[in-house]
């Protein structure tokens, strides 16, 4: 079995672990940001505290909000022989 096999990517910034369970609580998911984008006690509330408080109400990263978080690493899907992978996509400048 691969490492990725039955991960979904949603909106390119969120990876669900565990798409097929109902309950969010019980479900595994991942996002990530740019460390750059951390500067302050409020970037941590706005940018992890918030969001994850929302992903435990709903498995949708447009409900989170993390779609306008500045810095949310945005990523493509790509197939390889190893399996599926997920690539972050270049950052714009």
């Amino acid at each position: 079995m691969a490492a990725n096999e039955g991960v979904v990517l949603q909106d390119q910034v969120l990876l669900n672990r565990a798409p097929e369970v109902e309950k969010t609580t019980d479900q595994g998911w991942t996002y990530s940001l740019y460390l750059t984008s951390l500067n302050s006690l409020d970037d941590i509330k706005q940018k992890i505290v918030a969001p994850v408080q929302q992903l435990l109400n709903t498995s949708s990263a447009a409900g989170t909000g993390l779609l306008d978080i500045e810095g949310v690493v945005r990523y493509q899907q790509v197939e390889s022989g190893e399996g599926l992978l997920f690539m972050p996509t270049p950052q714009a400048c």
